[in-house]
């Protein structure tokens, strides 16, 4: 409504591909018709997406969005009701208060366990992230989200979820729980080798397990895949020689 588009990250379900991580851009809304219009890079420059198809979909990110803007009109930007970069803490204040009504309006539901976990750690509380995790992980899958899942995988989580968030291999690994991250980012690595993230969260596993030149390999495979991978080169670094 203020003139900015917005950019969303959502999971995503093809025909063909089957549960993804997405981005589009939203340009403009209809209340009345209850859609929003957008640019999309699998379906073209004129969608028109519903409201509860896109809400549904958006859940796999919590809402998450980008906004770009020219840098004169930060100050128009930073009226919008919302959106104050000052104010991360509240923000994720009020995710926590979204993110436990979600879960309530879904009890059990994978997903809404996931989003209200990832909140926990970033307000600090992995111990109850990566319970919270656990119990995303025990939960039943979707199979509209999910409807190419191959047999041999398990768990509530999307397949491929983890390909594009990695909460859950952070609050395992400060809590301690190195194997998991271990276990889910070989999950990742079998469908994916080339996948720099999985690569460089083993390596911090493996580092925090006393296993360092494992640890080194998986950090310098991180940054080959992505030579500008700032975090992994700062992990190998503190492996030393």
């Amino acid at each position: 409504a203020a003139g900015f588009p917005v950019i969303v990250e959502t999971w995503f379900v093809t025909g063909e591909e089957g549960g993804i991580g997405h981005y589009c851009l939203l340009t403009g809304y209809d209340d009345v018709e209850r859609q929003f219009s957008a640019l999309d890079s699998y379906y073209g420059p004129k969608v028109r997406m519903d409201y509860d198809d896109f809400t549904r979909l958006w859940r796999g990110y919590h809402g998450t969005f980008l906004v770009v803007y020219p840098g004169g009109r930060k100050a128009d930007l930073e009226g919008v009701k919302g959106i104050n970069a000052d104010q991360t803490r509240a923000m994720w204040a009020g995710a926590l208060a979204n993110a436990k009504a979600a879960l309530s309006n879904r009890p059990g539901n994978a997903l809404a366990l996931y989003n209200l976990g990832a909140v926990k750690l970033r307000l600090g509380d992995a111990v109850g992230a990566a319970r919270t995790f656990a119990e995303a992980e025990a939960a039943a899958p979707d199979p509209a989200l999910d409807p190419t899942r191959p047999a041999r995988v398990s768990g509530g989580l999307p397949w491929r979820f983890l390909w594009y968030r990695f909460e859950i291999l952070e609050a395992y690994l400060r809590v301690g729980q190195s194997a998991d991250v271990l276990r889910l980012t070989a999950g990742v690595l079998r469908d994916a080798p080339d996948h720099e993230e999985a690569h460089y969260w083993r390596g911090k596993a493996l580092a925090a397990l006393g296993r360092a030149t494992q640890a080194r390999g998986e950090l310098q495979t991180a940054l080959r895949l992505r030579p500008g991978f700032t975090a992994a080169r700062v992990a190998l670094t503190g492996l030393g020689d």
